[in-house]
């Protein structure tokens, strides 16, 4: 599957974290640079113990017209 957002930001990003939690792996891609690669679920023994990434985006957005993929 691949999955494609676009918004706008009204000003200068500021601290963006997102958290992903998938089932396989994946590449995530910010106004067309690569941020992951091959970023994967990891699990525990149990339900509880699901991790997720947490990925810093400031840096790979801007103001106006973004996309992530």
């Amino acid at each position: 599957m691949a999955y494609r957002q676009q918004f706008e930001l009204n000003g200068p990003p500021g601290g963006v974290v997102a958290r992903l939690a998938v089932d396989s792996r994946y590449w995530l891609w910010a106004n067309g640079q690569l941020v992951v690669f091959e970023g994967g679920l990891r699990r525990g023994p149990n339900p509880r113990d699901t991790y997720y990434d947490e990925v810093d985006l400031s840096a790979y957005l801007k103001p106006g017209q973004n996309t992530l993929a």
